[in-house]
């Protein structure tokens, strides 16, 4: 309920965040193929447990890798994914969306950890972190 009375003013709120951004963004689309699209498989030892496959969806298959670059950064790449592990809404638009710890010691981020991804609408984002290395992360959608 929370998250649906917030909805209407974080999406003006992170519209006008996007809207008088300074900092240059950068997207591209292209045309890809579902061989070149599909995810890789889940590192060994994963636990599938809920994890919700590429065959479970509907429509078209959608591919998104984010990247940034930061230029004359004060943290180096670990310390970076250390301090967003640690706490993911530090660099989300919680105005939009925010991520819930359900499973995992706060503070850290750790392969097996789960989050919802608090967004407005009848969804939410069920994650699980199926990759934590030093510089990146990557995170499973569940059921």
């Amino acid at each position: 309920m929370a998250t649906a009375a917030r909805w209407p003013l974080g999406v003006l709120i992170t519209g006008w965040d996007y809207l008088w951004r300074t900092t240059p963004m950068h997207r591209r689309e292209e045309p890809g193929s579902v061989p070149d699209d599909m995810p890789p498989p889940l590192p060994a030892g994963t636990d599938h447990t809920d994890v919700q496959g590429v065959e479970d969806g509907v429509g078209p298959l959608m591919h998104r890798c984010f990247t940034t670059r930061v230029r004359e950064a004060e943290l180096d790449g670990a310390q970076l994914i250390a301090a967003f592990g640690g706490e993911p809404n530090r660099a989300a638009p919680t105005a939009l969306a925010r991520f819930v710890k359900l499973r995992g010691a706060e503070g850290e981020l750790r392969v097996d950890d789960e989050f919802t991804v608090r967004m407005p609408g009848p969804w939410d984002g069920p994650v699980r972190t199926i990759e934590a290395r030093q510089a990146s992360f990557g995170f499973a959608t569940l059921r």
